[in-house]
């Protein structure tokens, strides 16, 4: 994977000191697009539930975001001028162009341990989706382990998506909009216990092939546990179509990228997202 192997030889660099002294800044985002022939769709399996569509919420109220979480979380919602903004604008546009031409619209969001950054990457990669005219962005909350969806986003709702996998309720009652109609969210509020097996699980690969299968211009983005803290990321990763890799930098080390190496072996990895770089945003393209 030539986005893996580019990180390793950064990691090298890091590991030798070379940098060092450059002007820190926030965040930097690095976009590859690797054009991977895929084969063919699998037929989406049966629509669960009462035949409602789950990706329109039924809460028709748009949830805003308190400025306090925007500040405090660092989100991006869309109209700002900053580097790190552009950043994410850029790589939305060279994913999307990616996915459109294969017909994709699932992504994962992977990265070797916690502390990355994939949550906050997560957020800003749908907050920037959503305002994409032509496309419309679902964001769940697969961190099953420990979520914290709704903690980035401030959100005050009853119920996640642990309350669907405990029969509780209906997914399209936990569904929200959140920031921009074009933005729904999925969270999940508690763990959720034997978290690989339900990831795994054919409810969760019904689920996944009615959100992937609903609507045409609809991407859905899955923030997964840390890929290296357990079974998680392998047990789902056959359900969705690309990944994108968080690497935090000063905390993703070289034999954490080799071993992600592994873990991601057969899944498209259409972007990577350098956090707490020590340059400023400068996105590449291969």
């Amino acid at each position: 994977m030539k986005l893996i192997e580019k990180a390793l030889e950064r990691a090298r660099a890091e590991e030798k000191g070379e940098g060092a002294g450059e002007p820190r800044a926030m965040a930097r985002l690095e976009a590859q697009i690797h054009p991977t022939p895929l084969p063919s769709p699998e037929r989406p399996r049966p629509m669960l539930g009462s035949g409602r569509s789950v990706l329109h919420p039924r809460r028709a109220k748009v949830l805003r975001l308190a400025p306090e979480v925007v500040e405090r979380n660092r989100l991006k919602i869309g109209n700002e001028a900053d580097a790190t903004a552009q950043a994410y604008r850029v790589l939305r546009t060279r994913a999307l162009q990616w996915l459109d031409v294969h017909g994709r619209s699932t992504v994962a969001m992977i990265s070797a341990s916690d502390g990355d950054g994939k949550t906050l990457s997560a957020v800003n990669l749908a907050l920037s989706i959503a305002n994409d005219t032509n496309h419309t962005a679902l964001l769940v909350d697969f961190d099953l382990r420990a979520p914290s969806l709704h903690e980035r986003l401030g959100l005050d709702v009853e119920r996640g998506v642990e309350a669907f996998f405990s029969g509780a309720a209906a997914i399209e009652d936990l569904i929200v909009s959140v920031c921009h109609p074009r933005l729904a969210v999925l969270p999940c509020l508690a763990p959720v216990q034997n978290s690989s097996d339900v990831l795994s699980s054919r409810v969760v690969r019904e689920l996944v092939a009615q959100l992937k299968s609903r609507y045409a211009d609809r991407i859905v983005l899955f923030d997964l546990p840390p890929a290296l803290a357990g079974d998680d990321a392998i047990a789902f990763l056959p359900l969705v179509d690309a990944a994108l890799l968080v690497i935090g930098e000063g905390a993703t080390r070289r034999e954490q990228l080799e071993r992600l190496s592994t873990v991601l072996a057969g899944t498209p990895v259409i972007g990577s997202i350098l956090n707490r770089a020590a340059r400023t945003i400068d996105p590449y393209y291969g």
